[in-house]
């Protein structure tokens, strides 16, 4: 099953509106990185919306819609060696991706915890998968894309609910060493070797997988056993996208940036 027809369109909408002018002064560190959006951003657009205040209200609703109940999960469940046939597969994290940042965003929208234990669930059960392609490092892997593209949604969801009590620091380690281990090598792939849509989401990917591991010490892993820290992963991935600009010459790009000068 699909996310329904214009529904990721409309949230992406729908958040843009809820985070255009709720920024407060109040406390905004917590202990969210804030990578689209904080907690705080949030609980002031759901006291905007509470007074009737638009856009605030009707892009909650819009928000909440879309995230369905807490119990609300067409995809599926998910687990052990999985694979790629398509551009949303496996569906539990290419479909799921915008549904479960929605139903983080619903958490602080509602104060409802139920949201924010479903996201926990689904989370701890992505890190019962493995293989994406084993060691398929090509464009013939579609895995290696689909991680790049829908991962930050699961990411953010996981930031979002770390101050709600049900996920511990346990369940945020588990999350990190299965991105570091797991994950990080398929996307650091295509940010290495790609200059197209392939390397640019890897690029970005790479860099928010280490950014969410800083201070963790966890370590990441490369495609061949390489490991950095996440200082280094994310100066890396960093340094990628402006070599992918430049057209570096280990860039798969650099053929063409030479024939036009």
């Amino acid at each position: 099953m699909r996310v329904r027809s214009g529904g990721t369109k409309c949230l992406a909408v729908a958040v843009c509106l809820l985070l255009m002018f709720a920024f407060t002064t109040a406390d905004v560190l917590g202990k969210s990185r804030g990578y689209m959006t904080t907690p705080q951003e949030l609980a002031a657009a759901a006291q905007k919306a509470a007074q009737g205040i638009q856009p605030y209200n009707a892009a909650k609703d819009q928000v909440l819609a879309f995230a369905g109940s807490p119990s609300y999960w067409p995809y599926g469940g998910i687990s052990g060696e999985q694979s790629c046939s398509g551009t949303l597969t496996p569906s539990y994290i290419g479909n799921g991706a915008p549904v479960i940042f929605a139903k983080a965003m619903a958490y602080h929208l509602t104060g409802d915890s139920q949201y924010a234990a479903d996201v926990r669930s689904k989370i701890i059960d992505l890190t019962d998968t493995y293989g994406y392609g084993g060691s398929v490092y090509s464009g013939g892997n579609q895995c290696i894309l689909n991680l790049a593209w829908y991962i930050p949604s699961w990411i953010m969801a996981a930031d979002l609910i770390q101050d709600y009590p049900g996920w511990s620091l346990s369940d945020q380690q588990t999350f990190q060493h299965w991105l570091a281990s797991e994950i990080y090598k398929k996307v650091d792939w295509a940010s290495d070797k790609r200059s197209n849509n392939w390397g640019s989401a890897g690029s970005a990917t790479s860099g928010m997988i280490a950014d969410y591991l800083a201070g963790s010490g966890i370590l990441l892993t490369d495609r061949d056993g390489t490991q950095l820290t996440a200082e280094q992963a994310y100066a890396q991935a960093k340094q990628r996208q402006l070599d992918r600009i430049n057209g570096n010459s280990y860039m798969d790009n650099y053929n063409c940036h030479q024939s036009v000068g």
